[in-house]
């Protein structure tokens, strides 16, 4: 306001103050800031111009840019930019032609564009966008969505769209997800004003592809959304007929099948993966297929078949194959197969193999420098520890995933590790504080919208409220991972549920003898049917603890001494040491 009224012409200086030379008009002083600012570039009439221009360029703009677009002679240029700046609307850094310009403040810069009629504006930003194009090569390299907002702003939406999706894959490049999904969805409404052809369809699908994979770094698998974006995108698929496009759609809808999980149709989805597949004799998608019904197989507690699965993926990879489009979304598939595969070797009684398996798929992931990978990689190696009962590393991996998960910012990711690392906590220290880190990640992971392993989560609770001498609440998240395990068909984990359901019944009471034997034969059962031969000594070892309880030794032997004799390997876990000396105790 000060600068309005000394800009004004109203003031003389007298002998040791400013006077005013006549009566203050009554609109001398205007009523807004923004007014006040308009005011003071209608004063500088002669550059206002210039100004105008600046501002359509942006907050700051280099003089090589405004010099291209202003058509002005050099000399009346830099006239005019050193009246702004003398005017302190704008300041300086440098010298012509190197020099770079900057408006004191955001309001400035609007109060000088809204200045301008419509018309003006939208060919102003025309200009600077077909200048940037033309003489800035390094812009339109590094910074798309420079362009894409001119083009925007000037009304040429087939240019915007190039660019906005030029800027989101960039983005999406560098991890910059949240980013990536704006200029994503700014170049998906902007299409929806061009002709409806073939073309635009075909530009759309690629848009949604890479919006979904986005979107599954930043709210997960099972968000919304990610359904949203990819449902739309196969519409678009089924419009357009055969197009390549189909295969990220459907592996973008198994990941958020399988983590729901809605495991039939992700199951589905993987078999006509495998199908396009065989019949594009493409190894790269071989991966993907072996990847999505291995994994899908495993959930469904069939540890067999998703492990040939897996191995079928790991033998048609090749890190070069990360180059490939569908393989730009999320996880790795390599590193997926080989983390799967891990946890099916641990079910079908090789723990020491999954285990190394784990750390192939995290040495994998670290050397593609992938971060999304990384975390993936970490979290399933936790996952393994948790299986091999090595609790130390358990939360030296979950530690690990997530801090680079926070610092990447990816949810889902984060609240797995947190899941992992309650457990561990619990067990190092026994105290409820782990439980209640355990309980915030298992909140956290449901709300993404996953529900995949909600099961195994609901018994590492059983177990952490066991280990605190809790046996009601024991039972209670038992009976909720039973109750889970019926509606979703979530099987892998069935046999170890109802093992642990006979554990706490006898914690709770000895005359529960005989329900407790009831669960631990249908824990055998199970496992013995999907050739789960950990889950299987697990519950052999139960009931043989049972019956030598009763002093029934020959019975206890039974079940034991033939499942324990099958392992060749872990004899250093405590499952098998546990085991061991059961029997010891049984031959005295």
């Amino acid at each position: 306001m000060t600068k309005a009224i000394l800009e004004s012409g109203l003031l003389r200086e007298a002998d040791d103050r400013l006077e005013l030379t006549g009566p203050l008009p009554p609109l001398a002083i205007p009523s807004t800031l923004h007014a006040s600012l308009l005011a003071r570039l209608d004063r500088l009439a002669s550059v206002k111009d210039v100004a105008q221009i600046g501002a359509t360029i942006g907050r700051e703009f280099p003089y090589a840019l405004i010099a291209a677009v202003a058509a002005r002679p050099e000399k009346d240029l830099k006239e005019s930019l050193a009246q702004l700046v003398g005017a302190e609307l704008i300041f300086q850094r440098g010298v012509p032609p190197n020099a770079k310009y900057s408006f004191k403040h955001a309001l400035v810069q609007d109060a000088a564009c809204a200045s301008l009629v419509r018309s003006r504006r939208q060919q102003l930003h025309a200009q600077i966008a077909r200048a940037i194009e033309e003489q800035f090569p390094d812009v339109v390299a590094s910074e798309p969505e420079v362009l894409a907002h001119h083009f925007t702003a000037a009304g040429l939406a087939e240019r915007a769209v190039h660019y906005w999706q030029r800027a989101g894959q960039q983005a999406t490049d560098r991890w910059a997800n949240v980013e990536a999904t704006s200029h994503f969805n700014k170049a998906i409404e902007l299409l929806g004003t061009l002709p409806d052809t073939p073309a635009r369809t075909q530009q759309e699908l690629a848009l949604h592809v890479a919006l979904g994979a986005a979107l599954i770094v930043i709210g997960g698998h099972a968000s919304p959304e990610v359904e949203r974006t990819y449902l739309k995108a196969r519409e678009m698929c089924l419009r357009l007929g055969e197009t390549p496009e189909l295969v990220p759609v459907l592996f973008g809808l198994w990941r958020y099948y399988v983590t729901r999980p809605d495991l039939k149709t992700a199951r589905e989805l993987g078999e006509s993966l495998l199908r396009l597949a065989h019949n594009a004799d493409d190894p790269a998608l071989a991966v993907i297929a072996h990847y999505a019904l291995g994994a899908s197989r495993y959930f469904l507690g069939h540890p067999p078949v998703a492990l040939q699965h897996l191995k079928d993926g790991i033998a048609r990879y090749t890190p070069d194959q990360r180059r490939a489009p569908v393989f730009r979304s999320a996880q790795d598939p390599g590193v997926a197969c080989r983390s799967y595969s891990a946890l099916c070797l641990w079910l079908l009684g090789f723990p020491d193999q999954a285990l190394a398996r784990a750390q192939d798929g995290l040495a994998l992931a670290l050397e593609l420098k992938h971060p999304f990978s990384v975390v993936f990689a970490r979290c399933w190696l936790a996952w393994v520890s948790k299986l091999r009962r090595d609790v130390s590393n358990v939360r030296e991996q979950a530690e690990g995933a997530l801090t680079l998960a926070t610092e990447q910012g990816f949810p889902i990711w984060a609240a797995k590790a947190t899941i992992h690392r309650g457990w561990a906590l619990t067990m190092q220290h026994k105290s409820g504080e782990g439980v209640m880190v355990l309980q915030q990640g298992i909140a956290a992971w449901r709300a993404t919208g996953a529900n995949a392993a909600v099961p195994y989560y609901c018994t590492m609770l059983t177990e952490a409220f066991d280990f605190l001498g809790d046996t009601e609440d024991g039972l209670k998240w038992v009976g909720e991972a039973q109750s889970l395990t019926e509606q979703t068909e979530e099987r892998w984990w069935e046999a170890e549920i109802y093992r642990l359901r006979g554990v706490l019944l006898l914690r709770h009471s000895m005359t529960a003898q005989t329900e407790a034997e009831t669960w631990f034969r249908r824990a055998l059962d199970v496992a013995g049917r999907q050739q789960a031969k950990s889950l299987e000594l697990r519950a052999a070892t139960s009931i043989a603890r049972l019956w030598h309880d009763q002093r029934k030794y020959a019975e206890a032997r039974a079940p034991l001494a033939p499942v324990y004799g099958w392992f060749t390997e872990g004899f250093d876990t405590s499952d098998l040491k546990e085991a061991r000396n059961l029997l010891d105790e049984l031959r005295l």
